[in-house]
């Protein structure tokens, strides 16, 4: 069994030496971290104020140039495939998606068109992240053969990878060819 030894007044004098400048040393540490984290906050924020003020989002597309478009048995998700603008690359014309990137306040617009007779009911549903937030109807008004038009718009506060969409209802129909009857377009008002 070894004993140890008292340390010499000496060695003592010289511990504590030692242990002021480790604790000194830590002092100066925990200075320069905390300086260091309140610029990379600072950073953070600065490029957190660039992404919202730098963010362009606007898009604009056409349905189809097929014509008719529905009725169908269950409702489907209308790809509005003719895109004419689409800055920020939020919208997918291939899933008829639109994803917010960045959180703020969009507004949207859409019009959809059908060669209106007795047996169809022109009809569109706004979703938002899967939950319908507007629904548009018209029926046949006796103007047998005539292209009828609906309209409308919405503002709306979206955070980040919020999704929205048009879809056409079970039973609904619209129409679209070359000269861009249905549209839909959005753009971001402000970044908050």
């Amino acid at each position: 069994v070894q004993t140890l030894q008292k340390p010499t007044p000496l060695r003592q004098l010289q511990l504590v030496h030692l242990m002021d400048d480790v604790q000194a040393e830590n002092t100066v540490q925990d200075v320069e971290l905390s300086s260091l984290m309140d610029r990379t906050n600072t950073t953070e924020h600065r490029v957190d104020i660039l992404i919202k003020d730098s963010a362009k989002v606007a898009f604009y597309a056409a349905l189809t140039n097929s014509g008719t478009v529905g009725p169908y048995n269950t409702p489907k998700v209308l790809r509005f495939s003719k895109v004419f603008t689409n800055i920020g690359k939020a919208y997918s014309p291939t899933t008829g998606f639109f994803t917010a990137p960045v959180k703020g306040l969009y507004f949207f617009r859409f019009t959809v068109c059908s060669h209106m007779n007795e047996h169809i009911v022109m009809a569109v549903k706004l979703l938002h992240n899967g939950r319908s937030i507007m629904y548009n109807l018209q029926t046949w008004d006796n103007g047998f053969g005539q292209f009828e038009y609906m309209s409308n718009a919405v503002i709306l506060e979206l955070n980040v990878g919020d999704e929205l969409h048009l879809v056409l209802p079970e039973g609904g129909q619209t129409y679209d060819n070359g000269n861009n009857h249905s549209t839909f377009s959005g753009f971001l008002l402000f970044g908050v």
